[in-house]
């Protein structure tokens, strides 16, 4: 098993921070995976998630004003 793995989001905006990222999508025991070549790539793929979660917390902190 590779280290640089997270579990499969079906998310279509994961998807493509996973490309973003330089990752790709494997099967691990049946199950599908987001895979990386290093621990950069994953680190990058979590930052741009991370921003993505912010920015939607962000636009519905503005919207219960």
């Amino acid at each position: 098993m590779m280290r640089h793995q997270l579990t499969f989001d079906d998310r279509k905006e994961a998807q493509l921070y996973l490309e973003q990222a330089g990752g790709w999508m494997t099967f691990h025991q049946k199950e599908p995976m987001f895979a990386f070549a290093t621990a950069e790539a994953k680190r990058t793929y979590m930052t741009l998630m991370a921003e993505k979660t912010m920015d939607a917390k962000k636009k519905e902190g503005i919207r219960a004003i």
